[in-house]
């Protein structure tokens, strides 16, 4: 037999194949097979070693992919068959990212609320940039927990001496090259510089 398996897009998985008894002398070789490549690939063979009675293989899901989907992956030996569906759950976009408050004073935090579209079964990593890192510094992940669909994260600045404005960017970390607008996102933080007032007094 071969185990049911959940597997994130773009992440490579193991798969484990179980015999009935132990193998022979010489081991077995379990012929492997996907029925739909473009869901998951899998090696055209597994190798169980002499006396064991189970071996894994790697399951390779696709790139991004815009819904979760399924395949079986067939396993065959000595005239026997298995057959194991594979669900590939799409990752979670981001589909919100604010800041609050959105203007600050230099020196002052804002606090950053990532929100994702779907609620995951396990952590979901976002990862964060600051365009000006000197101006305003944000954790480089944040994480949405499994059952959750957003999380928050402190932004922080210096005293300025000048007005700046800062653009920070979050998306999926599963997907650090795919820049389609679903997703990442970007917001941007304003910082002002504090107001200084000098009094004169005239004394008589």
């Amino acid at each position: 037999e071969i185990e049911r398996i959940f597997a994130s897009a773009a992440h490579v998985v193991t798969g484990t194949i179980t015999l009935s008894g132990p193998a022979p002398t010489g081991g077995a070789t379990v012929t492997l097979v996907s029925d739909d490549e473009r869901v998951v690939s899998v090696p055209p063979g597994g190798f169980v070693s002499a006396g064991s009675t189970s071996a894994t293989f790697n399951v390779t899901p696709p790139r991004p992919i815009s819904n979760s989907v399924s395949a079986t992956v067939r396993a065959f030996h000595q005239g026997t068959t298995a057959t194991a569906a594979i669900t590939v759950l799409r990752v979670p976009h981001v589909t919100a990212l604010a800041v609050s408050p959105a203007t600050v004073v230099g020196g002052n935090s804002s606090t950053g609320t990532v929100t994702v579209d779907i609620i995951g079964s396990s952590d979901t990593t976002v990862t964060l940039t600051s365009s000006d890192s000197g101006s305003a510094t944000v954790p480089s992940t944040v994480t949405v927990p499994a059952g959750s669909t957003s999380a928050t994260f402190t932004i922080t600045t210096p005293a300025v001496s000048n007005n700046a404005s800062v653009t920070i960017t979050a998306r999926p970390e599963e997907h650090p090259t795919e820049l389609h607008s679903r997703q990442y996102l970007v917001c941007r933080l304003l910082l002002e510089k504090q107001n200084t007032h000098t009094s004169t007094y005239v004394t008589t």
